[in-house]
């Protein structure tokens, strides 16, 4: 398999995830993986994480991190948590991890 067919899988696999509001990351689980940041369903954020749950928090708490820093370039929004709270999360468990991505 070519990178541009891994890249098209996986993009297809994460469109046919069921989505999850950003406010209920109660409900992701604690998987290795891949996952999308949508607005209005458009990707606006694409990453990895060993634990898809915990790195939502991490999100939803910090200031300083990757996503909230280039939501807020983007949109030019000042509240950020208001952007996200219209947001959904959609992922993909893989066995493996970032390195081997």
């Amino acid at each position: 398999m070519d990178i541009t067919e891994f890249y098209n899988n996986g993009l297809e696999e994460l469109e046919n995830c069921k989505a999850c509001n950003f406010r209920d990351f109660k409900t992701l689980a604690a998987v290795n993986g891949v996952y999308a940041l949508y607005n209005n369903n458009t990707i606006v954020y694409i990453g990895s994480a060993k634990n898809i749950r915990n790195r939502w928090i991490h999100h939803k708490n910090r200031n300083g991190s990757a996503l909230l820093t280039k939501i807020a370039e983007e949109t030019g929004e000042n509240n950020v948590s208001n952007f996200l709270n219209n947001c959904t999360i959609k992922y993909v468990s893989v066995p493996y991890g970032r390195s081997e991505l």
